[in-house]
């Protein structure tokens, strides 16, 4: 993954440069032999086209106090969301704003011998407001995630979607 991101952040040099196909190795729900071929074009943003000047930036292990923290179909790999919550809420600066996008699909729910926690969505917002944050905007979206296109099986999650500011 940061393979990945370090090449399409630092390498990529026009919108749809490179021509990708994530579905060659999926068999299942296939209509057609040639749907495997579907092909995807990346990036679909020009990431040499950000301002001079924008404070961006991507770090892999390594947390500093932040402005903005966004976490998208992330949340819900937590064996423990209170450290999760508490770890955003600690690496922004007062006032920075946390952005969330995706579902609650806890990863470990039903892992043996592991003791994990799995929250509601009213919960990890009231979680949220008592370790310090402010919600702004909430809402759900629905999302795919991984889907050929051209495929027989596409799971839809209604993400849960937020806006909070450390208080």
């Amino acid at each position: 993954m940061l393979l990945a991101s370090n090449f399409i952040l630092n390498k990529i040099q026009s919108v749809n440069q490179y021509k990708i196909h994530p579905f060659i190795h999926t068999f299942s729900n296939v209509v057609r032999p040639e749907d495997v071929l579907t092909e995807a074009w990346i990036p679909d943003v020009n990431p040499t086209l950000i301002p001079r000047g924008t404070d961006f930036s991507m770090v892999a292990g390594d947390f500093w106090r932040q402005v903005a923290v966004v976490t998208c179909f992330f949340i819900d790999t937590a064996r423990n969301i209170v450290s999760y919550l508490e770890t955003i809420h600690k690496i922004l600066k007062k006032g920075g704003i946390w952005i969330n996008a995706g579902p609650l699909l806890w990863h470990f729910e039903n892992t043996i011998n592991e003791i994990s926690i799995e929250l509601s969505l009213e919960e990890v917002i009231e979680l949220a407001k008592s370790i310090g944050f402010r919600i702004e905007v909430q809402g759900t979206t629905k999302s795919t995630y991984m889907a050929n296109p051209h495929g027989m099986l596409k799971y839809v999650y209604e993400c849960a979607t937020w806006t909070a500011v450390k208080i």
